[in-house]
C-alpha cells in the first residue's frame, strides 16, 4: 500500500513541478521577477507543494513493508 501511495504522490509531485515550472514561465510571472525579484505566490506554492509530494513519495517507495526485518 505504502508503494502504491509513494507511486502516486511521486508522479503528483513531478507533474505540480512541471505545472510550476510553465507558470514561471508566463508573462506575468516574468515582470513580477524582473521588478522585484520573486515570483507570484502561485508558482512558489505550486514548487514547494510539488517538491514535497516529490520527496514523500520516494521515502514511501523506499520504506520497506510492515513485515520485512532490515536484515
Amino acid at each position: 500500500m505504502r508503494r502504491i501511495l509513494g507511486s502516486v504522490l511521486l508522479v503528483a509531485g513531478i507533474v505540480v513541478l512541471v505545472m510550476a515550472q510553465e507558470s514561471s514561465e508566463s508573462v506575468a510571472d516574468q515582470t513580477r521577477h524582473l521588478l522585484t525579484g520573486r515570483y507570484t505566490d502561485q508558482t512558489v506554492r505550486l514548487t514547494v507543494g510539488g517538491a514535497i509530494a516529490t520527496v514523500l513519495g520516494l521515502i514511501f517507495i523506499g520504506m520497506p513493508a510492515r513485515g520485512d526485518s532490515a536484515s
